[in-house]
């Protein structure tokens, strides 16, 4: 009798203990998706050529032991300062480009390993430009790979002014948004999409550029594609790849 009563309940706690580990992860995932959420509106509130070094050092102060602040010359990494400064702020856990066994299981019923990271670039005490981005595990079987990422960055101008790259990207007919969308094919691989705008771009283009959609990553499903996660990038991308075949 008491042996029957025994294996009952073990059998119990195999059964519960895995719903309970499992709802425990899934909470964890949504509460670091708020987190995301709360990164990137206060990412977006930074303004180029406006918001201060002291702007960004309170933002950055704010996430203490999960920021990075210093300014990449050609050989090495300077402490940051007033005239040059970049922070770097990283949250959640970044993707293995190859994925064990556990990972894939987690990964088939919700538990997903993302990463977040903010940027601030800062010169002679003026925000130059700010930037956002995404990686994500993609839903088991993705035929975009392992993996999807996306990037929106707004910079003071672009950098390059190479005509002939700026003509295919259509910037002739909107100078201040591009957006681009390299595959990756390497072991693991996944994709990416970047969005870029410059400080002379319109509300409309900041938008579309930071539009993400963390829904995606909390439900269950997860993001098989890149339109999912950052829907206007997505639309821009088709329509400039469109006005280019043209």
């Amino acid at each position: 009798m008491l042996s029957r009563r025994v294996a009952k309940l073990v059998l119990a706690l195999l059964l519960v203990a895995p719903l309970g580990a499992w709802v425990v992860l899934r909470v964890s995932l949504l509460i670091k998706v708020r987190e995301a959420k709360a990164l990137l509106s206060q990412v977006k509130a930074l303004r180029v050529r406006e918001s201060t070094f002291q702007d960004a050092k309170r933002l950055a102060d704010q996430y203490n032991g999960k920021v990075e602040d210093h300014w990449k010359t050609e050989d090495r990494s300077d402490p940051c300062t007033f005239e040059n400064c970049k922070f770097m702020i990283s949250l959640g856990t970044w993707p293995d480009r190859q994925p064990g066994l556990l990972k894939e299981a987690l990964r088939f019923v919700g538990i997903r390993a993302y990463g977040v990271e903010g940027a601030v670039g800062v010169r002679n005490g003026r925000v130059i430009g700010t930037e956002f981005g995404v990686t994500t595990e993609a839903t088991p079987g993705s035929v975009g790979g392992q993996w999807i990422a996306a990037v929106a960055k707004i910079s003071d101008r672009f950098s390059r002014s190479d005509y002939s790259r700026g003509h295919r990207l259509v910037l002739d007919d909107h100078p201040n948004r591009e957006v681009i969308h390299p595959h990756f094919t390497t072991t693991g691989g996944g994709q990416i999409i970047l969005s870029e705008v410059t400080a002379d771009a319109n509300a409309v283009e900041k938008d579309r550029a930071f539009d993400f959609r963390f829904s995606c990553i909390s439900g269950l499903r997860g993001c098989s594609e890149l339109r999912e996660l950052v829907p206007s990038a997505g639309e821009d991308l088709t329509a400039s790849s469109r006005e280019q075949e043209e």
